[in-house]
Protein backbone atom coordinates (compact mmCIF):
# COMPACT_ATOMS: atom_id res chain seq x y z
CA UNK A 1 0.00 0.00 0.00
CA UNK A 2 2.79 2.56 0.73
CA UNK A 3 4.89 1.60 -2.72
CA UNK A 4 4.21 4.58 -4.85
CA UNK A 5 4.14 2.24 -7.54
CA UNK A 6 0.91 0.90 -5.85
CA UNK A 7 -2.50 2.68 -7.80
CA UNK A 8 -5.42 0.49 -6.43
CA UNK A 9 -5.83 -1.64 -3.75
CA UNK A 10 -9.18 -4.02 -3.87
CA UNK A 11 -10.80 -5.38 -0.68
CA UNK A 12 -12.81 -8.86 -0.65
CA UNK A 13 -12.97 -9.60 3.10
CA UNK A 14 -16.62 -10.20 3.37
CA UNK A 15 -18.95 -8.26 5.50
CA UNK A 16 -17.77 -8.99 8.57
CA UNK A 17 -14.13 -8.15 8.02
CA UNK A 18 -15.04 -3.82 8.05
CA UNK A 19 -15.72 -3.99 12.02
CA UNK A 20 -19.12 -2.54 11.50
CA UNK A 21 -21.11 -1.94 14.68
CA UNK A 22 -24.40 -2.96 12.95
CA UNK A 23 -26.61 -0.47 15.70
CA UNK A 24 -24.68 2.31 14.29
CA UNK A 25 -23.21 1.37 11.15
CA UNK A 26 -19.83 2.99 11.85
CA UNK A 27 -16.77 1.49 13.06
CA UNK A 28 -17.11 -0.88 15.95
CA UNK A 29 -14.47 0.76 18.37
CA UNK A 30 -15.64 -1.61 21.05
CA UNK A 31 -14.31 -4.69 18.94
CA UNK A 32 -11.29 -5.54 20.74
CA UNK A 33 -8.96 -5.89 17.41
CA UNK A 34 -9.98 -2.45 16.54
CA UNK A 35 -9.11 -1.38 19.65
CA UNK A 36 -5.55 -2.68 19.14
CA UNK A 37 -5.42 -1.09 16.23
CA UNK A 38 -6.20 2.26 17.85
CA UNK A 39 -3.65 1.91 20.25
CA UNK A 40 -0.66 0.81 17.66
CA UNK A 41 -0.80 -0.33 13.81
CA UNK A 42 2.51 -1.46 13.78
CA UNK A 43 1.25 -4.96 13.89
CA UNK A 44 -2.48 -4.38 12.64
CA UNK A 45 -4.95 -6.90 13.54
CA UNK A 46 -8.01 -5.96 10.92
CA UNK A 47 -7.72 -4.94 7.47
CA UNK A 48 -8.82 -1.70 8.18
CA UNK A 49 -5.86 -1.38 10.34
CA UNK A 50 -3.54 -2.46 7.53
CA UNK A 51 -5.23 0.08 5.18
CA UNK A 52 -4.66 2.70 7.82
CA UNK A 53 -1.34 1.61 8.54
CA UNK A 54 -0.60 1.33 4.49
CA UNK A 55 -1.75 4.75 3.87
CA UNK A 56 0.43 6.50 6.92
CA UNK A 57 3.47 4.86 5.66
CA UNK A 58 2.73 6.41 1.94
CA UNK A 59 2.12 10.06 3.52
CA UNK A 60 5.08 9.65 5.11
CA UNK A 61 6.73 8.77 1.94
CA UNK A 62 4.92 11.39 -0.01
CA UNK A 63 3.60 8.82 -2.31
CA UNK A 64 0.76 9.90 -4.41
CA UNK A 65 -2.79 9.39 -4.77
CA UNK A 66 -4.37 6.19 -4.27
CA UNK A 67 -7.33 4.25 -4.98
CA UNK A 68 -9.16 1.52 -2.24
CA UNK A 69 -11.91 0.07 -4.15
CA UNK A 70 -14.46 -2.79 -1.97
CA UNK A 71 -15.77 -5.59 -3.63
CA UNK A 72 -17.86 -6.98 -0.94
CA UNK A 73 -21.75 -6.70 -0.28
CA UNK A 74 -22.48 -3.98 1.42
CA UNK A 75 -24.61 -1.00 0.60
CA UNK A 76 -22.48 2.43 -0.51
CA UNK A 77 -19.49 -0.22 0.38
CA UNK A 78 -17.05 2.88 -0.66
CA UNK A 79 -18.83 5.56 1.64
CA UNK A 80 -18.29 2.76 4.30
CA UNK A 81 -14.83 1.86 3.92
CA UNK A 82 -13.80 5.77 3.79
CA UNK A 83 -15.61 6.26 6.55
CA UNK A 84 -13.69 3.24 8.92
CA UNK A 85 -10.25 4.11 7.38
CA UNK A 86 -10.85 7.60 8.56
CA UNK A 87 -12.24 7.22 11.77
CA UNK A 88 -9.41 4.95 12.82
CA UNK A 89 -6.55 7.05 10.78
CA UNK A 90 -8.49 10.37 12.93
CA UNK A 91 -7.68 8.25 16.36
CA UNK A 92 -3.66 8.39 15.25
CA UNK A 93 -3.74 11.47 13.46
CA UNK A 94 -5.62 14.39 11.97
CA UNK A 95 -2.85 14.80 9.30
CA UNK A 96 -3.24 11.64 8.38
CA UNK A 97 -7.08 11.63 8.27
CA UNK A 98 -6.95 15.05 5.97
CA UNK A 99 -3.93 13.33 4.19
CA UNK A 100 -6.63 10.60 3.07
CA UNK A 101 -9.40 13.23 2.83
CA UNK A 102 -7.22 14.82 -0.26
CA UNK A 103 -5.34 11.65 -1.40
CA UNK A 104 -7.30 8.42 -1.67
CA UNK A 105 -10.45 7.81 -3.24
CA UNK A 106 -13.10 5.15 -2.36
CA UNK A 107 -15.09 4.39 -4.84
CA UNK A 108 -18.35 1.81 -4.63
CA UNK A 109 -18.83 -1.39 -6.62
CA UNK A 110 -20.90 -4.18 -7.31
CA UNK A 111 -19.52 -7.79 -7.97
CA UNK A 112 -21.64 -10.45 -9.24
CA UNK A 113 -20.46 -13.93 -9.53
CA UNK A 114 -21.20 -16.86 -7.47
CA UNK A 115 -17.86 -18.45 -6.10
CA UNK A 116 -18.77 -21.15 -2.80
CA UNK A 117 -15.72 -21.21 -0.80
CA UNK A 118 -13.18 -24.44 -1.15
CA UNK A 119 -13.44 -26.88 1.78
CA UNK A 120 -10.25 -28.67 2.09
CA UNK A 121 -11.35 -31.95 0.87
CA UNK A 122 -12.40 -30.13 -2.36
CA UNK A 123 -8.57 -29.16 -2.58
CA UNK A 124 -7.81 -32.89 -2.13
CA UNK A 125 -10.71 -34.24 -4.60
CA UNK A 126 -9.18 -32.03 -7.20
CA UNK A 127 -5.41 -33.13 -7.24
CA UNK A 128 -4.01 -32.65 -10.23
CA UNK A 129 -3.17 -35.90 -11.95
CA UNK A 130 0.84 -35.07 -11.36
CA UNK A 131 -0.30 -35.34 -7.61
CA UNK A 132 -0.15 -30.99 -6.83
CA UNK A 133 -2.18 -29.57 -5.15
CA UNK A 134 -3.64 -25.87 -6.15
CA UNK A 135 -4.18 -23.74 -2.86
CA UNK A 136 -5.59 -21.02 -5.36
CA UNK A 137 -8.06 -23.09 -6.25
CA UNK A 138 -11.71 -21.67 -7.35
CA UNK A 139 -14.84 -23.32 -8.52
CA UNK A 140 -17.01 -20.32 -9.89
CA UNK A 141 -20.07 -19.70 -11.93
CA UNK A 142 -19.71 -18.88 -15.65
CA UNK A 143 -21.61 -16.00 -15.36
CA UNK A 144 -19.71 -12.63 -14.40
CA UNK A 145 -20.70 -8.65 -13.68
CA UNK A 146 -18.46 -6.09 -12.25
CA UNK A 147 -19.64 -2.09 -12.01
CA UNK A 148 -17.36 0.26 -10.08
CA UNK A 149 -17.87 3.78 -9.63
CA UNK A 150 -15.64 5.96 -11.48
CA UNK A 151 -13.80 7.65 -8.85
CA UNK A 152 -10.19 7.10 -8.99
CA UNK A 153 -7.25 9.39 -7.29
CA UNK A 154 -4.91 7.94 -9.18
CA UNK A 155 -4.44 6.11 -12.66
CA UNK A 156 -7.30 4.31 -13.19
CA UNK A 157 -6.29 0.77 -14.92
CA UNK A 158 -7.66 -0.59 -18.13
CA UNK A 159 -10.17 -2.90 -16.30
CA UNK A 160 -13.08 -2.12 -18.65
CA UNK A 161 -10.56 -4.21 -21.47
CA UNK A 162 -11.94 -7.30 -18.85
CA UNK A 163 -15.71 -6.60 -19.04
CA UNK A 164 -15.70 -3.99 -15.90
CA UNK A 165 -18.63 -1.46 -16.44
CA UNK A 166 -17.76 2.10 -15.07
CA UNK A 167 -20.68 4.17 -13.59
CA UNK A 168 -21.22 7.72 -12.16
CA UNK A 169 -23.65 5.87 -9.29
CA UNK A 170 -23.47 1.84 -8.33
CA UNK A 171 -26.77 2.87 -6.69
CA UNK A 172 -29.04 0.53 -8.31
CA UNK A 173 -27.00 -2.31 -9.51
CA UNK A 174 -26.14 -2.62 -5.65
CA UNK A 175 -29.80 -2.62 -4.50
CA UNK A 176 -30.43 -5.44 -7.35
CA UNK A 177 -27.71 -7.75 -6.45
CA UNK A 178 -28.17 -7.17 -2.03
CA UNK A 179 -32.30 -7.23 -2.47
CA UNK A 180 -32.77 -10.03 -4.76
CA UNK A 181 -29.98 -12.30 -5.38
CA UNK A 182 -28.39 -12.13 -1.99
CA UNK A 183 -31.89 -11.82 0.14
CA UNK A 184 -32.33 -15.44 -1.83
CA UNK A 185 -29.56 -16.87 -0.58
CA UNK A 186 -30.36 -15.86 2.74
CA UNK A 187 -33.89 -16.83 2.60
CA UNK A 188 -32.26 -20.40 1.41
CA UNK A 189 -30.32 -20.64 3.67
CA UNK A 190 -31.72 -20.11 6.87
CA UNK A 191 -35.10 -21.72 5.63
CA UNK A 192 -33.87 -24.73 3.67
CA UNK A 193 -30.61 -24.99 6.15
CA UNK A 194 -33.12 -25.73 9.04
CA UNK A 195 -34.83 -28.18 6.43
CA UNK A 196 -31.54 -30.37 6.49
CA UNK A 197 -30.73 -29.22 2.65
CA UNK A 198 -27.11 -28.88 1.62
CA UNK A 199 -27.37 -27.49 -1.67
CA UNK A 200 -28.68 -24.24 -2.97
CA UNK A 201 -29.15 -26.09 -6.40
CA UNK A 202 -31.09 -28.38 -4.19
CA UNK A 203 -33.40 -26.08 -2.20
CA UNK A 204 -34.82 -24.21 -5.35
CA UNK A 205 -35.55 -27.40 -6.91
CA UNK A 206 -38.24 -27.68 -4.01
CA UNK A 207 -41.19 -26.13 -5.07
CA UNK A 208 -41.72 -24.82 -1.89
CA UNK A 209 -38.86 -23.02 -1.67
CA UNK A 210 -38.69 -21.15 -5.20
CA UNK A 211 -42.46 -20.12 -4.40
CA UNK A 212 -40.93 -18.51 -1.35
CA UNK A 213 -37.91 -16.51 -3.84
CA UNK A 214 -40.58 -15.43 -5.98
CA UNK A 215 -42.94 -14.10 -3.21
CA UNK A 216 -39.38 -12.38 -1.89
CA UNK A 217 -38.73 -11.01 -5.06
CA UNK A 218 -42.36 -9.32 -5.43
CA UNK A 219 -41.84 -7.48 -2.22
CA UNK A 220 -38.48 -6.62 -2.81
CA UNK A 221 -39.12 -5.01 -6.18
CA UNK A 222 -41.33 -2.37 -5.02
CA UNK A 223 -38.25 -1.43 -2.83
CA UNK A 224 -35.69 -0.43 -5.84
CA UNK A 225 -35.50 2.35 -8.01
CA UNK A 226 -37.00 2.70 -11.51
CA UNK A 227 -35.23 2.03 -14.06
CA UNK A 228 -35.96 1.59 -17.64
CA UNK A 229 -33.31 -0.33 -18.54
CA UNK A 230 -33.60 -3.20 -15.71
CA UNK A 231 -36.09 -5.82 -17.09
CA UNK A 232 -36.79 -7.76 -13.47
CA UNK A 233 -38.77 -10.72 -14.83
CA UNK A 234 -35.35 -11.48 -16.73
CA UNK A 235 -33.24 -10.80 -14.07
CA UNK A 236 -35.19 -12.76 -11.41
CA UNK A 237 -35.48 -15.57 -14.01
CA UNK A 238 -31.84 -15.61 -14.38
CA UNK A 239 -31.32 -15.97 -10.98
CA UNK A 240 -32.83 -19.27 -10.78
CA UNK A 241 -30.87 -20.63 -13.47
CA UNK A 242 -28.40 -19.48 -11.68
CA UNK A 243 -29.32 -21.18 -8.07
CA UNK A 244 -30.11 -24.23 -9.90
CA UNK A 245 -26.61 -25.09 -11.09
CA UNK A 246 -25.52 -28.26 -10.29
CA UNK A 247 -21.82 -28.06 -10.31
CA UNK A 248 -21.47 -25.20 -8.07
CA UNK A 249 -21.78 -27.22 -4.62
CA UNK A 250 -22.81 -24.12 -3.06
CA UNK A 251 -23.81 -25.10 0.51
CA UNK A 252 -26.56 -23.43 2.29
CA UNK A 253 -24.76 -23.32 5.65
CA UNK A 254 -21.93 -21.61 4.18
CA UNK A 255 -24.38 -18.66 3.35
CA UNK A 256 -25.78 -19.02 6.78
CA UNK A 257 -22.54 -17.86 8.54
CA UNK A 258 -22.48 -14.10 9.56
CA UNK A 259 -26.03 -13.70 9.14
CA UNK A 260 -26.01 -10.59 11.54
CA UNK A 261 -23.38 -8.70 9.30
CA UNK A 262 -25.70 -9.50 6.40
CA UNK A 263 -29.13 -9.22 6.84
CA UNK A 264 -29.55 -5.25 7.20
CA UNK A 265 -28.32 -5.15 3.63
CA UNK A 266 -30.13 -8.07 2.00
CA UNK A 267 -33.23 -8.09 4.06
CA UNK A 268 -34.21 -5.69 7.18
CA UNK A 269 -33.41 -2.03 5.06
CA UNK A 270 -36.03 -3.33 2.12
CA UNK A 271 -38.54 -4.74 4.84
CA UNK A 272 -38.52 -1.38 6.97
CA UNK A 273 -39.03 1.06 3.63
CA UNK A 274 -41.98 -1.40 2.87
CA UNK A 275 -43.23 -0.46 6.63
CA UNK A 276 -42.99 1.94 5.88
CA UNK A 277 -45.62 2.83 2.99
CA UNK A 278 -48.05 0.39 5.00
CA UNK A 279 -46.94 -2.79 3.21
CA UNK A 280 -46.75 -6.23 4.98
CA UNK A 281 -43.81 -8.49 4.10
CA UNK A 282 -44.46 -12.32 5.11
CA UNK A 283 -41.45 -13.72 3.01
CA UNK A 284 -39.06 -10.93 4.65
CA UNK A 285 -41.10 -11.83 8.05
CA UNK A 286 -40.48 -15.42 7.52
CA UNK A 287 -36.60 -15.28 6.38
CA UNK A 288 -36.21 -12.91 9.67
CA UNK A 289 -38.19 -15.52 11.59
CA UNK A 290 -36.06 -18.23 9.98
CA UNK A 291 -32.83 -16.72 10.91
CA UNK A 292 -34.07 -16.40 14.75
CA UNK A 293 -35.01 -19.84 15.04
CA UNK A 294 -31.00 -20.52 13.58
CA UNK A 295 -29.83 -19.33 16.42
CA UNK A 296 -30.76 -22.47 18.74
CA UNK A 297 -28.84 -24.66 16.36
CA UNK A 298 -30.86 -27.21 15.19
CA UNK A 299 -32.55 -28.40 12.27
CA UNK A 300 -36.36 -29.06 12.58
CA UNK A 301 -35.26 -32.89 12.36
CA UNK A 302 -33.16 -32.16 15.38
CA UNK A 303 -29.53 -32.58 13.94
CA UNK A 304 -27.44 -30.45 15.68
CA UNK A 305 -25.04 -27.99 14.09
CA UNK A 306 -22.87 -24.67 15.19
CA UNK A 307 -23.54 -21.41 14.30
CA UNK A 308 -21.35 -19.50 12.84
CA UNK A 309 -21.57 -15.47 13.66
CA UNK A 310 -19.48 -12.62 15.45
CA UNK A 311 -22.56 -12.22 17.65
CA UNK A 312 -23.49 -15.95 18.57
CA UNK A 313 -22.25 -15.81 22.03
CA UNK A 314 -24.47 -12.66 22.48
CA UNK A 315 -27.11 -14.76 20.79
CA UNK A 316 -26.75 -18.06 22.91
CA UNK A 317 -26.88 -15.67 25.94
CA UNK A 318 -29.96 -14.28 25.21
CA UNK A 319 -32.03 -17.64 24.71
CA UNK A 320 -30.34 -19.85 27.21
CA UNK A 321 -32.63 -21.94 28.93
CA UNK A 322 -35.01 -20.86 26.73
CA UNK A 323 -36.99 -23.10 23.88
CA UNK A 324 -38.24 -21.98 20.42
CA UNK A 325 -41.84 -21.82 21.29
CA UNK A 326 -40.64 -19.64 24.43
CA UNK A 327 -41.67 -15.73 23.33
CA UNK A 328 -39.80 -14.41 26.40
CA UNK A 329 -36.15 -16.23 24.62
CA UNK A 330 -37.44 -15.16 21.41
CA UNK A 331 -38.00 -11.31 22.59
CA UNK A 332 -34.68 -11.46 24.43
CA UNK A 333 -32.97 -12.70 21.03
CA UNK A 334 -34.72 -9.66 19.16
CA UNK A 335 -33.39 -7.00 22.03
CA UNK A 336 -29.85 -8.92 21.41
CA UNK A 337 -29.77 -7.62 17.40
CA UNK A 338 -30.23 -3.73 17.25
CA UNK A 339 -31.11 -3.68 13.71
CA UNK A 340 -34.16 -5.82 14.49
CA UNK A 341 -34.51 -4.45 17.70
CA UNK A 342 -35.01 -1.05 16.24
CA UNK A 343 -37.41 -2.39 13.43
CA UNK A 344 -39.56 -4.00 16.27
CA UNK A 345 -39.84 -0.54 18.35
CA UNK A 346 -41.09 1.01 15.32
CA UNK A 347 -43.14 -1.11 14.05
CA UNK A 348 -45.27 -2.75 16.95
CA UNK A 349 -47.62 -4.83 14.32
CA UNK A 350 -44.32 -5.76 13.23
CA UNK A 351 -43.31 -7.45 15.93
CA UNK A 352 -46.41 -9.73 16.30
CA UNK A 353 -46.01 -11.19 12.60
CA UNK A 354 -42.56 -11.68 13.51
CA UNK A 355 -43.68 -13.60 16.29
CA UNK A 356 -46.56 -15.27 14.15
CA UNK A 357 -43.74 -16.17 11.46
CA UNK A 358 -41.84 -17.81 14.50
CA UNK A 359 -44.37 -19.67 15.63
CA UNK A 360 -45.46 -21.21 12.68
CA UNK A 361 -42.03 -22.55 11.73
CA UNK A 362 -41.08 -23.60 15.15
CA UNK A 363 -43.84 -26.24 14.61
CA UNK A 364 -42.09 -27.91 12.56
CA UNK A 365 -39.31 -28.84 14.69
CA UNK A 366 -39.19 -31.89 16.01
CA UNK A 367 -39.91 -32.44 19.73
Amino acid sequence: IASPATQLVTLTITEKGYCIDTASNALDLKNPDIQADCRDLRTPRTAIGYLVAGLKLRQENNGPPITVLSCDNLSHNGRLTAQTVHTLAAMHSNALADWITQNASFPASMVDRIAPAMPHEDYTARRHPLNLEDQALAVTEQFSQWVIEDNFAGERPPLECTGVEFVASVDAWEQRKLRLLNAAHSGLAYVGGLMDIQYVHEAVAMPELSTMLESLWQEALNTLAPDDAFDPMVYCEALLRRFANPHLKHRLYQIATDGSQKLPQRVIRPLSERLEHGLSSPTMTKILAAWLLWQWGTTFSGRPFTVNDPLAINFSQAIAGGGRDDLIATNKLVGAYAPLKALCRESAGFHEELHAACEALAKRFKT
